[in-house]
């Protein structure tokens, strides 16, 4: 519970995006630091047995079309248990323009829902290129603040 806590103040609106370094989908090394000064990152938590987290990836591909030469960068972080489901579900989705990683751990025990308390998926957490976070987006319902949101920081 006290992780939990710590975990909903650090990933507030208004924080500095917890620093994190994961594999990613080709075995590389991501560091969410490395873009910062950079480009804004867009973390994008899905899983491919997530319908709605599905639904958004539309949306998403639009938004990174329309955004990628102004500096965003999308990053998936999936819950999938499912190496093959995960990897399926990337190419079936056509979604390689991004980044994408997953620790296949039990999402109860996985630090990505701790450090950024995630109660559900989609998730989406917009950070700027000072590394701070400036929106938090739940479900379907809200990727119309998310584009009002990058609109402002973009247009």
């Amino acid at each position: 519970m006290q992780a939990q806590i710590k975990g909903r103040k650090l990933s507030q609106i208004g924080n500095n995006a917890p620093d994190f370094e994961k594999l990613d989908y080709n075995g590389d090394s991501l560091k969410l630091s490395s873009f910062k000064n950079q480009s804004y990152v867009l973390l994008d938590f899905w899983a491919s047995w997530c319908v709605p987290c599905r639904q958004i990836t539309p949306i998403l591909k639009e938004i990174h079309n329309m955004y990628r030469e102004k500096g965003l960068v999308i990053v998936g972080i999936s819950w999938d248990f499912n190496k093959k489901a995960w990897k399926e579900a990337i190419a079936k989705d056509s979604t390689f323009n991004w980044h994408h990683i997953s620790g296949f751990f039990d999402p109860a025990t996985d630090g990505f829902r701790t450090l950024y308390s995630i109660a559900s998926i989609p998730t989406l957490i917009l950070i700027d290129k000072n590394g701070i976070i400036i929106g938090r987006y739940v479900g379907l319902d809200s990727i119309n603040m998310l584009k009002k949101q990058l609109k402002d920081s973009f247009d």
